[in-house]
């Protein structure tokens, strides 16, 4: 008998005994061991067919019975399957409040064969109503029942697990417990299992997870490696992310001519396949990169060109960051009111959201620009607030970029404060440089792949 054959008829004793409330010790006695029924049921293929023939005698099924049997329980599992793509097609197109009331109808026991993908799915639509608690205890159940799941691991729901939870940790602003997920789902991701595309997107949040903590060349490392493969790759909004962030690696590294490379590539792609989101944050990559290389012209048109995508399509966090960028363009241009619009803007919006990083960040580009003004009492004010944000939620970075600019507004102005700013500084890198020490410091974005 097959494998294949064996797991179905170890489900399917699994199947009779509980359905007469029987416990394995219920069923086990001096010639049938519980190890031995709970192998059977799991389908371990190196027990005795002798065995298997005495277990069917003691639940009154015979051996001619079990292909019929077997035949009707194949039937209701190809229904539950022809269900769960249904729903699985509903989330994809947006209709996740539906397609998770269908899944909550869709209860089942957790040694059912789809348990794993049912709690993996609704984990997903949790996720994406943004509630990460009940989404995290969802996939929490998908890993605790997957590994042991032949179904499950054929269809790699385990990595695929790991990388819904790593976009949990993400939005809870702990991305060294997201990176570690996404670690752990490639471990063990099935090369030969179904939803291939999980690969990818595990690689993608890796790389990205990297970049936002400013790991630049480990991020730029995993995209290269990726690379080679980008044929194989059939999502498009994989594809596309690749490139958002090969662009925006390269543009941290310093390499501004290739950024412009790969993020040109990139939107001419997202746009003949009709992306208006990637659209949106490659225009950004592109303004971003112009400006540091001084060509404002083409800079502010990058921003221009972005900012006229539909707002549905741009995402709150991911907003909020390009203003913050375009406001750094128009303070080297000393466009000051239009600089304080748009990072007034990002300040709004970052309280709007909740968002402590964006609103630090905003804050402290405000305070550049009433400094840059020479409106020193104004910029002080924003830099304490950018301070207070930054040490209270744990960004180090921030929090030594605003007392660095701090420090510029007391220098000649106020000696002691001025000292006091540098201590400051000096006790921040300490802990970003100490190799025990957990840096934290990212920026949250509006959506993750």
């Amino acid at each position: 008998m097959s494998t294949v054959g064996i797991h179905e008829i170890g489900e399917m004793i699994r199947k009779i005994r509980k359905e007469r409330g029987l416990r394995i010790d219920d069923v086990a006695d001096e010639n049938i061991s519980p190890a031995t029924i709970s192998n059977l049921e799991r389908g371990v293929p190196h027990v005795k067919q002798e065995k298997l023939t005495y277990l069917l005698e003691k639940l009154n099924v015979s051996m001619e019975k079990l292909p019929q049997l077997m035949v009707s329980e194949q039937k209701k599992l190809e229904e539950v399957r022809f269900k769960l793509c249904a729903i699985e097609s509903m989330e994809r197109i947006g209709q996740t409040h539906q397609a998770l009331l269908e899944l909550d109808q869709l209860e089942k026991p957790d040694d059912h064969p789809y348990a794993a993908e049912i709690y993996w799915l609704k984990g997903i639509c949790c996720m994406n109503e943004k509630n990460y608690r009940r989404a995290e205890r969802e996939l929490t159940n998908a890993l605790r029942l997957s590994g042991q799941n032949p179904l499950a691991q054929a269809e790699n729901i385990e990595a695929l697990s790991f990388n819904a939870l790593s976009v949990c940790s993400y939005y809870r602003d702990d991305l060294h417990t997201a990176l570690k997920y996404t670690e752990n789902g490639l471990q063990v991701f099935n090369s030969e299992g179904g939803r291939r595309y999980g690969k990818y997107l595990l690689t993608l949040n890796k790389a990205l997870y990297l970049e936002r903590l400013d790991r630049i060349m480990d991020g730029m490392k995993v995209v290269e490696e990726v690379w080679k493969e980008m044929d194989q790759i059939e999502k498009i909004d994989t594809i596309l992310g690749f490139y958002c962030l090969r662009a925006e690696l390269l543009r941290k590294s310093g390499s501004l001519d290739s950024a412009i490379h790969y993020g040109q590539m990139g939107r001419k792609l997202a746009s003949l396949n009709d992306k208006p989101r990637y659209v949106f944050d490659l225009w950004i990559v592109l303004g971003s990169t112009y400006t540091a290389k001084m060509d404002f012209a083409k800079a502010e048109m990058c921003f221009q060109i972005a900012m006229s995508v539909p707002e549905e399509y741009r995402g709150n966090g991911r907003y909020i960051r390009a203003c913050i960028q375009m406001g750094s363009l128009y303070i080297q241009l000393e466009k000051w009111t239009e600089a304080e619009e748009v990072l007034q803007t990002a300040i709004d919006k970052s309280e709007a959201i909740n968002s402590p990083y964006n609103l630090a960040a905003s804050s402290i580009s405000l305070g550049v620009c009433f400094f840059k003004q020479n409106r020193i009492d104004e910029a002080i004010s924003c830099y304490h607030c950018g301070i207070g944000l930054a040490r209270q939620y744990g960004y180090p970075e921030k929090e030594y970029q605003g007392w660095y600019q701090l420090a510029k507004c007391y220098k000649g102005r106020d000696e002691e404060q001025f000292q006091r700013c540098t201590v400051h500084m000096f006790n921040v890198q300490d802990r970003l440089n100490d190799p025990l020490g957990t840096v934290n410091d990212h920026e949250v974005s509006e959506k993750i792949w």
